[in-house]
């Protein structure tokens, strides 16, 4: 089974795993897998994912309870309410938030996390934790990030505490990046005004301050390919430019060149008119009269 269908996996067995006869009652048996996901969590483990239901909270807790994790000193993210998830039937899933809590150096243990879910939420709306090893995948799943077939939730609405940190699982990856400086390109292609690299970027900071910042990521990432197109672009167009000039240049010394010769020619032949003229009136004058 790969990764990704394990994750998915344990995300449905936790959803449905929300009762204090489950994982907090006495009997419930702790046993270390390869993954902890079939009778119980791990006993411990570095990172853990839960599942909160806020409907089965009990009410002093459905404000407080994320203070309450926090308050254990892991780092934690916590997903955006879950309320738009449907089964297959279509039927919609009990609203719940995804939990994720990083022990760094240190271990979590399932001890602490009951006793934590006992005392502070009576032993309700909590599923049984889940050891996580691919917490990437763990990050982009509070969103529904690669699971285009479920409700895709807005990743700003992702809570983090104690220094805790996502960015990192929404980084572009190389192919988005590609593609997002091919779309640049392609607007700097259909805007014959754009030949200066300052005119993307404002354009890019424009679209971050309205929430979009695709494009002033895949700048800041790698921007050579995007510079180096509008440099050629701009020398091209120049070239261009210079080239035309240097036609009509060469064009208008032309003109003026057959224009010198055509004066020439017709001072040329005015000079042998005169020239004609005056031995014809020479002639005149010398011939005897009678």
């Amino acid at each position: 089974m790969s990764c990704y269908l394990l994750l998915l996996v344990l995300y449905h067995m936790t959803e449905n795993n929300t009762t204090v006869a489950g994982w907090l009652s006495d009997d419930f048996e702790l046993k270390e897998g390869p993954y902890g996901q079939i009778t119980g969590g791990r006993p411990r483990a570095k990172n853990y994912t839960l599942v909160v239901y806020p409907d089965d909270l009990p009410e002093r807790a459905k404000d407080t309870w994320m203070g309450a994790f926090s308050s254990l000193g892991y780092k934690m993210a916590v997903s955006p309410l879950h309320d738009k998830d449907t089964n297959p039937d279509g039927e919609i899933k009990k609203a719940h938030w995804h939990v994720l809590l990083q022990g760094g150096t240190a271990w979590i243990t399932i001890k602490t996390l009951r006793e934590l879910v006992l005392n502070e939420f009576d032993g309700r709306g909590v599923a049984v934790p889940q050891s996580v090893s691919n917490v990437i995948g763990l990050m982009r799943y509070l969103v529904h990030l690669d699971n285009p077939e479920k409700f895709q939730y807005d990743k700003n609405d992702i809570r983090v505490f104690n220094g805790a940190t996502v960015e990192n699982a929404f980084a572009l990856s190389k192919d988005d990046e590609l593609a997002i400086r091919c779309d640049i390109i392609r607007y700097v292609q259909e805007n014959e005004d754009i030949l200066e690299y300052h005119q993307v970027v404002d354009t890019a900071l424009q679209m971050s301050n309205d929430g979009d910042n695709a494009w002033i990521k895949a700048l800041d990432n790698r921007s050579h390919m995007v510079e180096s197109y509008i440099r050629s672009k701009r020398h091209a167009k120049f070239d261009a430019k210079k080239a035309e000039l240097d036609y009509k240049e060469a064009q208008l010394e032309m003109l003026m060149r057959d224009t010198r010769n055509a004066i020439a020619k017709a001072d040329e032949a005015k000079a042998k008119a005169e020239e004609a003229k005056a031995e014809d009136e020479e002639t005149e004058v010398e011939r005897p009269f009678g």
